[in-house]
């Protein structure tokens, strides 16, 4: 085996070992101070019991969240939201894309629906309805990756002649709109721990998933 051949596999395995379960190249459980390498300015802060949230507009436009506890800092929760820009919709997920991939195509990669929340499984909101599938990752005990789906219930109705959508047509319209990384003992303290789990529901490899997402849209 050559020595460049080597070097290659390599550098291939670190950049998929640093991109590994993180958001923005940060990761749950590791130090607020990992922050500053994102070298931006916050937009917001807040701070609660004995949580901290900062949140940054990225270089795309999206925007990221991060929680972390005090004083310890460490980080416990990490959101990216997508701000609707059709140049900004890749993701940390590998092949999931914002306002691309669906609920049918999350469910079909990841094998189930997951697990949700009782909480907020599936909530409407000023006209939009959004779902929030997770799923432990696999490897990686008490870290929950949640996919956060969205769709507009006016516009669906009216591309169907105003009928209402049956369950088949709801999945294949929700469509990608944040990714969240984090600690499940903190999603049971701000979510609450009454959960509702598909049966077919296992761990996922992040990063493992090889699949075309298409845009519904195009197609409806």
């Amino acid at each position: 085996m050559s020595k460049s051949f080597v070097l290659v596999l390599a550098l291939t395995l670190l950049a998929s070992i640093s991109s590994a379960q993180s958001i923005a190249g940060i990761r749950i459980g590791e130090p607020a101070s990992v922050l500053d390498k994102l070298n931006l300015q916050p937009t917001a802060r807040a701070h609660m019991g004995s949580m901290d949230t900062v949140k940054y507009k990225l270089v795309n436009g999206n925007e990221l969240s991060v929680t972390y506890e005090s004083p310890a800092g460490r980080i416990v929760y990490l959101e990216c939201d997508w701000n609707g820009n059709p140049e900004s919709v890749a993701t940390d997920f590998p092949a999931f894309k914002f306002g691309i991939t669906t609920l049918e195509k999350i469910r079909l990669a990841n094998g189930s629906n997951g697990f949700s929340y009782k909480s907020n499984a599936m909530n409407a909101a000023n006209g939009e309805l959004f779902t929030f599938n997770d799923y432990s990752i696999e490897d990686k005990p008490g870290l929950v990756a949640v996919f956060v789906t969205s769709l507009n219930i006016a516009e669906l109705r009216k591309r169907r002649d105003n009928k209402e959508p049956g369950a088949d047509d709801v999945a294949k319209n929700l469509t990608l709109e944040a990714v969240i990384l984090a600690q499940e003992t903190y999603l049971d303290e701000i979510w609450g721990k009454d959960k509702i789990s598909d049966p077919e529901a296992k761990p996922i490899r992040w990063g493992a998933i090889d699949t075309t997402a298409e845009n519904p849209r195009a197609n409806s």
